[in-house]
């Protein structure tokens, strides 16, 4: 319905989803031999209710969850969202932007070789997304974009000497000793965040954090990293780190919620599993409630990597629209 909402400009209701469970379940009576039971309109009915009363749900979480920070304006009864007017706000801009790339993952969105090269841009600049969402737990707090590709386009050693300098402790080891990778990138670590204080000495709360974007993500945990990252410094900036996974979708999506289970306490469940291999989990709705306190924050740019590319993100977003619409 989001999707809807966003690419066709219209408002997106219970009736765009209805229709197409109505169509799922022609597919399946086709698919039913001669003879059996029909299936059939009862219970198809009593699914495309639960699944409609689900998605309502799930909207209205969304909706208060972010409130002046959802894009969509919402109508129940029956359910309707349209894009609000200001797309451009920081906020709306980051939350569509990973409705967007969500949607490519999940193959909900058609493609094209502009598409998947659109898309491959679209992984860089979620780090954007990944340092904002660190900041915003942190709460002041400052981060590095260290993944690779970096927006200034240093090598590891000089990204690893900078570092240390925005950290004010910490001394990389220049040049990398025997034995370590010659070719690093970035050693799988992509946002640093640290709490700053004005001692500007070692000590302090600093998180590790791993933007994944694609299906494979959670198999994308920092935590068997933090130790070996140590390993290119002659004094490491942490002798412990919280470790951090950032993704674009809602993370209790991912949730296998099975018929007759409580979906709260699934939901609960999963979240301690992933706390318990990925550390902090920063996902499309955490990330979004991250922004605005940012974006009205003067010296944000200054503390924030790759803040200042905020902007882009918009324009990934429109250069998109129209490569979607060549490719449908």
């Amino acid at each position: 319905m989001e999707l809807t909402a966003l690419l066709r400009a219209r408002v997106s209701g219970s009736g765009d989803l209805e229709s197409l469970l109505r169509l799922n379940s022609d597919n399946d009576r086709e698919l039913t031999p001669t003879g059996d039971e029909p299936l059939e309109e009862e219970i198809a009915e009593t699914r495309r209710d639960a699944l409609l009363a689900r998605v309502s749900e799930e909207i209205s979480f969304r909706e208060r969850a972010l409130g002046p920070d959802y894009p969509f304006e919402v109508v129940g009864d029956p359910l309707r969202i349209s894009l609000k007017e200001d797309v451009n706000a920081t906020s709306h801009a980051a939350y569509l932007f990973m409705l967007m790339m969500t949607g490519l993952k999940d193959k909900l969105l058609p493609t094209s070789p502009a598409i998947v090269s659109r898309t491959g841009r679209g992984r860089t600049l979620f780090h954007i997304c990944a340092s904002i969402g660190v900041a915003g737990v942190l709460r002041d707090g400052h981060t590095y974009w260290f993944g690779f590709p970096r927006p200034d386009k240093s090598v590891f050693g000089k990204a690893l000497e900078d570092l240390c300098s925005k950290l004010g402790f910490g001394r990389a080891k220049n040049p990398p000793p025997p034995g370590l990778p010659i070719a690093a990138k970035d050693d799988q670590i992509d946002v640093v965040g640290w709490r700053a204080f004005r001692d500007r000495r070692n000590g302090t709360l600093l998180i590790i954090c791993q933007a994944a974007t694609g299906n494979d993500w959670d198999t994308k945990s920092v935590k068997p990293h933090l130790g070996a990252f140590t390993d290119w410094f002659d004094q490491s900036p942490y002798r412990e780190a919280m470790a951090s996974l950032a993704v674009p979708f809602p993370v209790h999506h991912e949730v296998d919620d099975r018929d007759g289970e409580d979906y709260d306490e699934a939901v609960f469940n999963a979240l301690q599993r992933l706390n318990h291999r990925h550390g902090v989990v920063l996902d499309r709705l955490r990330i979004t409630e991250s922004v605005s306190p940012i974006a009205s924050d003067a010296e944000a740019a200054q503390r924030i990597g790759g803040y200042n590319g905020m902007n882009v993100l918009v324009d990934w977003i429109d250069q998109l629209k129209p490569e979607l619409a060549a490719a449908a």
